[in-house]
């Protein structure tokens, strides 16, 4: 009994592990471009782009369409609700259609790094040349966005447990606040 336990626990443990083994490339009619961010919100996914701006697969990645050539450079895209975000260099872009339509729904002259959602809450990780970039929230779906306390600081990376929010960026240790 014991020997057909360990062998059906080795049998599927090699099942799992060669499931992810086999890569495979999904890429027709994405550029030949440094993809910067990825987001998956059922079937479809959005590549973000190092300067080519936004691409969208609704198959699974099988095909890739461009949906945003004028955003620039895409940092992070995230999913909230029916609206995808990107953080860019240019300031937070929403999409309510997956993707087809952006628009900018911060202030210009942010360079945002990174984006996470808490509940109804979005983060920003934001920098500026001067170092000092601030973290962002938003509670209206990015209509509006305000400092929260950590500020002065460049952020590169948000994320999120359902208690708290952590953040880290250049010469900042991670930081966290409920």
């Amino acid at each position: 009994m014991k020997n057909s336990i360990f062998l059906l626990f080795l049998l599927l443990l090699a099942l799992t592990i060669n499931n992810y083994s086999q890569w495979q490339i999904s890429s027709t009619g994405l550029r030949s471009e440094s993809v910067s961010a990825l987001c998956v919100r059922g079937n479809y996914l959005l590549a973000g782009t190092s300067g080519k701006g936004i691409y969208l697969s609704s198959n699974n990645g099988v095909n890739w369409v461009q949906v945003s050539p004028i955003i620039g450079v895409i940092k992070d895209i995230i999913s909230k609700g029916d609206n995808f975000y990107a953080a860019t260099l240019n300031g937070i872009y929403m999409s309510s259609d997956n993707g087809s339509t952006w628009v900018l729904t911060s202030p210009v002259d942010l360079n945002v790094y990174a984006l996470a959602v808490k509940g109804n809450l979005i983060f920003a990780g934001t920098q500026n040349n001067n170092f000092e970039g601030n973290l962002y929230v938003s509670s209206d779906n990015g209509t509006s966005w305000e400092k929260t306390s950590l500020v002065n600081q460049n952020i590169y990376s948000v994320g999120t447990n359902s208690t708290r929010v952590y953040a880290a960026g250049f010469r900042l240790n991670i930081r966290s606040a409920q």
